[in-house]
């Protein structure tokens, strides 16, 4: 399944702008208001900190050099995650606490994984 949605969202529009956000039709399985942004790399490439010129990444093939590497100057801004959990009320003695009718109360928290 992870495979279609992604194979979905290749033809999803990539844009930088509100009205160009993703449908049903390009990619279903993503949010609604979901849309790609278009990330520009940093002019300045990385140095490795501390690396000694002789060791080399075990997938880059022998006599072939490292990629470059660059930064982004984008900032990702997420809304922080507060999904809530419903959990039944457990008392000081660990006994479910009951309402009026006889039904477990239940008292909503912050989901803290999942």
């Amino acid at each position: 399944m992870l495979q279609r949605c992604l194979l979905g969202a290749i033809d999803a529009p990539v844009g930088m702008g509100e009205q160009e956000r993703c449908t049903e039709e390009h990619a279903p399985h993503f949010a609604p208001g979901a849309k790609w942004k278009h990330l520009l790399i940093n002019s300045e490439p990385i140095l490795e900190p501390n690396r000694n010129s002789n060791l080399i990444g075990l997938t880059i093939p022998t006599g072939e050099k490292e990629c470059t590497k660059y930064n982004f100057d984008d900032i990702f801004d997420h809304p922080p995650f507060n999904a809530m959990l419903k959990t039944i009320s457990l008392g000081m003695r660990g006994q479910v606490m009951k309402d009026k009718d006889g039904k477990p109360k239940y008292e909503e928290e912050v989901r803290e994984k999942g």
